[in-house]
């Protein structure tokens, strides 16, 4: 199988995208993207009415005193008032009550969790400079309740995973296996608990593993609340049967809030142990595919993908990557409705990127084709003839022409052919280019346009295609510059090849048909009719070294040059004679 160009450049694009790809996924550097657009789905549900969070709020703190003062017989007269008019499935207590205090209240607070399905809060303690990658590779040692309520009561860690680079919460373990004992987080033991009261299947989840899972309620809204002081008052609400009663902190100031994917403010941890209960109960903890195969599944797509866009146009690509990038938001959306976490978001940024990148070779390309078009084509016109050609957003080349008023000059070197017969080919060339550079420098110099090379000689238009300020006078000071450099050129050449060269040169101004023509296939812009004739004609009548102009042209001109009578010229192919002068050089030079 033959491969062209074209294709192996695709290959080496393709390999390129591929390789950075895989550096992006690998090193994480757009973890931040997906989390930004995978937060976009976490939106507020139906949340359970059978979670009910009694708060430590500024009320509380207002009518009982400073929270740092509050014993723990508070929190047994609470779940005391609580137990005694209702029967919650279980009641989860959000503090950390480590170490033993006053012995009464440590005894009042057994008591009144004994035979009530408490769960009490317990931490890890972690090393120094541990993230979320490390929450369980980092463990040195456990915070647990003083031991009348460790023996009184199930536990579960409330520590938080929150995210190394916007420090949101978006995921939580079940379950840590520590020194070979497994302890379940607070979320996950009341879960537990309620399904053991009420007779449900339990969710079984991987040890030591963290879940995304999906947010029901925005902070301080959905769920039922009571205030802490409400209930150690005896105001009891209606019903806590069966009921999921977390007790945990809402006050500012007792700094147990944190940052949340679902709003941009803070949610107090309560609440967010509330949303991951929800979660357990609905089923919505998220399982995520590995990243090993997420790198290969992107690998993949990037490798096909940016071969087969390099190698179709910009518009087909451009519907191509559009396609693929709905179908991957599609794929990511319908997995994570259904409890599957596969972000596309990094693999899209990166898709779009290639396409700009492409968009971007492409015009790349082009310019250097058209640049390459430009330069050529400067080589015949005058840089800045082709500039404003450019510039002009309604020039076209199309075949045809337009009558102008041009000048038109022609010059020939003469005795170049008996030269050119008893030289060597490479000083033939040699010369002819000298001639040919003196005449095309010329030219640009005073904005002419380059219209073509006729063997040895040249021919150039002024006032086309654009409009030309003083252009009579430019093609006369044009003949002028050439003769002025020819006789360096003659020197030299004298000296080189002991052989003489000179020059011939025809000016003329009048109307012109100027344009494109030619065929499709093969068009030249040139000017044709009487006038150019007529130039071409004087050219062949001047003498080695004499430029030979117009009545027409000298009338023009006549205050800005010093100019001789040449007299009536019979021209071939013209009826009647020309008058003729032969131009000295400028008048401010003499």
């Amino acid at each position: 199988m033959n491969i062209n160009n074209k294709q192996i450049k695709a290959i080496i694009f393709s390999l390129i995208c591929t390789l950075i790809t895989v550096i992006i996924l690998i090193t994480g550097l757009t973890k931040v993207v997906n989390n930004t657009f995978m937060d976009i789905y976490q939106k507020p549900s139906v949340t359970n009415p059978d979670i009910v969070i009694v708060t430590i709020d500024e009320k509380s703190i207002s009518e009982l005193g400073k929270y740092d003062d509050w014993n723990r017989g508070y929190y047994a007269k609470v779940i005391d008032n609580i137990t005694q008019n209702s029967k919650p499935a279980v009641i989860g207590l959000d503090v950390l009550f480590t170490g033993e205090s006053d012995s009464v209240y440590d005894q009042e607070l057994i008591n009144a969790c004994v035979g009530n399905n408490v769960i009490s809060a317990m931490s890890f303690v972690y090393g120094d400079n541990v993230d979320e990658n490390e929450k369980v590779s980092g463990i040195i040692d456990i915070d647990l309740p003083f031991d009348g309520l460790l023996n009184n009561t199930k536990q579960g860690f409330v520590d938080t995973i929150e995210d190394s680079i916007d420090n949101k919460i978006r995921r939580t373990i079940p379950s840590i296996l520590y020194n070979d004992k497994e302890y379940d987080s607070f979320s996950y033991s009341i879960y537990k608990q309620y399904c053991n009261v009420n007779n449900m299947d339990i969710k079984q989840y991987d040890s030591n593993k963290d879940y995304r899972f999906k947010y029901s309620s925005m902070p301080n809204e959905n769920y039922s609340t009571i205030s802490f002081v409400d209930l150690y008052n005896g105001l009891m609400p209606n019903d806590l049967d069966n009921a999921i009663v977390l007790i945990g902190a809402y006050a500012t100031g007792l700094q147990d809030q944190f940052y949340v994917p679902i709003t941009s403010g803070k949610m107090n941890g309560v609440e967010i142990h509330a949303n991951i209960i929800d979660a357990f109960l609905k089923d919505e903890l998220i399982n995520e595919v590995s990243n090993v195969l997420r790198v290969i599944i992107s690998i993949i797509i990037v490798l096909v993908f940016s071969f087969v866009l390099y190698l179709v146009s910009v518009g087909v690509s451009g519907i191509v990557s559009l396609c693929l990038v709905l179908v991957l938001f599609l794929i990511q959306t319908l997995c994570f409705n259904n409890n599957t976490y596969i972000p596309f978001n990094d693999l899209i940024l990166i898709i779009t990127i290639v396409y700009i990148s492409l968009v971007g070779i492409h015009y790349y390309n082009e310019y250097k084709e058209k640049k390459k078009t430009v330069d050529v084509f400067k080589k015949y016109v005058d840089p800045n003839v082709v500039d404003k050609a450019l510039k002009n957003v309604n020039y076209e080349i199309n075949l045809g022409g337009e009558k102008r008023r041009v000048a038109c000059l022609f010059v020939d070197i003469r005795g170049f052919t008996p030269l050119s017969e008893s030289l060597e080919p490479q000083d033939v060339v040699s010369i002819l280019n000298e001639y040919l550079d003196l005449t095309t420098n010329a030219i640009f110099k005073n904005n002419g346009t380059l219209d073509k090379f006729i063997g040895d000689a040249t021919m150039a238009v002024f006032n086309a295609p654009f409009d030309l300020d003083d252009y009579a006078f430019k093609a006369v000071k044009c003949a002028i510059d050439i003769a002025s450099g020819s006789k360096h050129i003659e020197d030299m050449f004298i000296k080189k090849y002991g052989k003489k060269v000179s020059y011939g040169i025809g000016v003329n101004i009048g109307d012109a048909v100027v344009g494109n023509i030619g065929s499709k296939m093969r068009m030249d812009y040139t000017a044709i009719g009487d006038t150019i004739n007529v130039a071409a004609r004087l050219e062949s009548n001047a003498k080695p070294s004499e430029i030979l102009i117009s009545e027409a042209l000298y009338l023009e001109v006549k205050d800005r040059i010093d100019a001789t009578l040449v007299g009536p010229l019979k021209l071939k192919g013209k009826a009647n004679e020309v008058i003729v002068y032969k131009v000295n050089g400028l008048k401010e030079e003499i």
